[in-house]
């Protein structure tokens, strides 16, 4: 009787064609449910890696007017959905541009929300045309949205509201 169990069991290897469709069945379920919040995610990560993009920049920008003793500018263009930094001199005028950076290269979807210019002064703080130096990046997939906001003494952080 032992023996006969023991071939049994030795016999079946695998599995049968039913439990492998029911398995592959139930996946094509989970995926089908997870995909639109696995997009959700991406896009959410996206516009982060963007917002924390421009925090850096912003960084780099204070430390470059700060050694080299002469103003910088960043300008946010809508229109082109980019921003430009740009080197002044002591006073600031003119400005010459150094790098511009497009917010598709981050993706697509990632856009600028209006035209604003950040100076950087050569003792490290930060001077806005504006009252306050607050930027919006959207992402216009899901509507999520980075704000970032410059104090005057250059501290930079952003704030999400993530859909």
């Amino acid at each position: 009787m032992i023996v006969m169990i023991r071939q049994l069991v030795n016999q079946q290897k695998g599995f049968t064609l039913i439990e492998l469709i029911i398995v592959m069945g139930i996946m094509g379920i989970l995926a089908t449910i997870a995909a639109p919040h696995f997009q959700n995610y991406i896009g959410n990560q996206n516009l982060k890696t963007a917002a924390r993009g421009i925090t850096s920049d912003f960084f780099a920008t204070r430390e470059k007017a700060l050694s080299e003793n002469v103003m910088y500018r960043i300008h946010f263009d809508q229109a082109g959905n980019s921003y430009t930094i740009a080197r002044g001199t002591y006073s600031g005028t003119p400005y010459v541009d150094q790098q511009t950076k497009l917010m598709t290269s981050y993706a697509s979807y990632i856009k600028v929300d209006g035209d604003q210019d950040v100076f950087f002064q050569t003792r490290g703080t930060v001077g806005c045309p504006s009252t306050s130096c607050n930027f919006t990046i959207s992402n216009t997939n899901n509507g999520s949205v980075a704000n970032i906001i410059v104090n005057f003494p250059s501290r930079t952080y952003a704030t999400f509201t993530l859909q």
